[in-house]
């Protein structure tokens, strides 16, 4: 199989989904493969992300401490959408860190908002060093 450039791989990708196909995974095994395994995948679904994100498929990934209740999502739901307002759907993945101490971090594919408890306290360090 020829090799295949990483933004052609995620247009496919989301070419299938939009059209309620799989993914075709071969494709993705052999553009990881070429790439020198899973470090590559990382970047294939932020590159997949940004393309839904201009279908207006909003995907973001949120990193808590603790499992999310209805309304941190709801909560999460409206800062998405007053970021972007012409959403038509809103994907949030729940990644738990137990490591955090507190607050929240959203991933974007292109941004990251980050209120946990760490950030703040790494901020207030730089401002008062």
């Amino acid at each position: 199989m020829a090799q295949e450039s990483r933004s052609v791989i995620a247009r496919a990708i989301v070419d299938d989904i939009a059209a309620g196909k799989k993914p075709d995974a071969q494709a993705i095994a052999s553009y990881l493969l070429q790439t020198g395994g899973t470090a590559g995948l990382q970047p294939l679904m932020r590159d997949v992300m940004q393309l839904r994100m201009q279908q207006g498929i909003v995907e973001v990934v949120a990193v808590t401490a603790h499992a999310l209740t209805d309304v941190n999502k709801h909560d999460i739901e409206t800062q998405v959408r007053a970021l972007h307002p012409n959403a038509k759907q809103i994907i949030i993945a729940e990644q738990i860190d137990a490591s955090m101490i507190g607050g929240i971090r959203l991933d974007f594919p292109d941004t990251q908002l980050d209120s946990t408890v760490h950030h703040s306290l790494r901020t207030l360090k730089q401002l008062t060093a």
